[in-house]
């Protein structure tokens, strides 16, 4: 029964998080701003609401009492309250890292924000490979998103985890610290996959479904 519980989160974060990629696209290419506004909060809601937070609780019913077969009870308004802090911060972070130079800019227009990022020396150097190249320029609105989104996937969890009503729980301060270092890193990895390397290859479907499993397998690195 693990490994169904274990399989059936796992399934659903990758699904949600595909529906979240799907969900960017159609963002990048829009023009009016409110249904931007509602595409990015359709993201949030898949990514922190669907591929992080049912992911966690899905597979949280895999704990059992000592001695007894008994699934975790959880206090409902700090449950609510976790998954609330998931959409609004991977909102968030969404929100800072769609401000990409390159994110949702032409091919033209991605040349020329080249020109101003790489030096001439770099260019000669690496003409070979300057599209590969533009995909590590400038991250700072990945880590800032990473940030953003990190805590508030880290506050869901360990929130998620203080709900639990008939466990004893105890933390390591070791640990938290750790997975809260990891829980940004894959939250400014899946924004840089988001927003920046998808978007040079938009029309292949195969790597949108890929970057889904890459993004699920990230969320469970961290959880575990």
């Amino acid at each position: 029964m693990v490994a169904v519980y274990l399989c059936v989160s796992f399934s659903v974060s990758v699904f949600t998080a595909y529906t979240a990629l799907n969900a960017i696209e159609i963002y990048r290419t829009h023009t009016d701003a409110k249904v931007k506004r509602f595409l990015l909060f359709l993201f949030a809601l898949n990514i922190g609401g669907g591929s992080i937070w049912c992911m966690h609780f899905i597979a949280m019913l895999t704990l059992k009492t000592e001695g007894a077969d008994t699934m975790p009870v959880y206090d409902v308004p700090l449950t609510i309250i976790s998954w609330c802090l998931a959409v609004a911060f991977v909102y968030a972070g969404a929100f800072i890292a769609a401000k990409d130079d390159f994110f949702g800019a032409s091919e033209k227009e991605g040349i020329e924000i080249m020109k101003q990022r790489i030096t001439m020396k770099a260019m000669m150097k690496n003409r070979n490979h300057l599209k590969f190249l533009t995909l590590f320029l400038n991250p700072k609105y990945f880590i800032l998103g990473g940030v953003a989104a990190g805590f508030g996937v880290g506050c869901m969890h360990y929130l998620g985890i203080l709900a639990i009503r008939n466990f004893d729980v105890e933390f390591q301060v070791e640990f938290i610290f750790i997975s809260c270092i990891l829980a940004v890193v894959v939250a400014a990895a899946g924004f840089w996959i988001t927003f920046r390397f998808l978007h040079w290859r938009p029309s292949l479907e195969r790597l949108r479904i890929l970057a889904s499993v890459v993004i699920a397998v990230g969320e469970y690195l961290f959880k575990t």
